[in-house]
């Protein structure tokens, strides 16, 4: 869950590390979850606590989760330009097919259909 997406993207909260502040799971708290310390802290048992903000990621998760999408979209544009090459390779491809029956057609040759045997 959000904990682990925390942990790959090195990120605390949506926004910042204070939106975990007082959520029903601890109420009257201020603290973070674990996955929020970063990894040289993490063996620090108070590092999720509201004095230890130097230990925590800093950068929210969707910031994190947006900047990691902006750099998969050249994936995505890869993607789509092969699937385009495909179509009009398809597109050429019928339109040389419908061109050359038709030019056939129109100098007298018809092709037969021949009975099944």
């Amino acid at each position: 869950g959000t904990t682990s997406a925390e942990v790959k993207f090195q990120c605390c909260g949506i926004d910042r590390p204070e939106d975990w502040y007082e959520i029903d799971a601890w109420p009257n708290q201020r603290i973070v979850p674990r996955s929020c310390c970063r990894p040289t802290e993490a063996q620090n048992p108070d590092c999720w606590k509201e004095n230890n903000q130097d230990a925590w990621f800093l950068k929210g998760c969707s910031e994190q989760v947006l900047m990691w999408f902006v750099s998969q979209l050249h994936i995505v544009g890869i993607v789509g330009l092969v699937v385009s090459f495909i179509q009009l390779f398809g597109l050429i491809s019928a339109m040389l097919l419908f061109c050359t029956v038709n030019h056939k057609r129109s100098n007298g040759h018809h092709y037969k259909a021949y009975p099944a045997t």
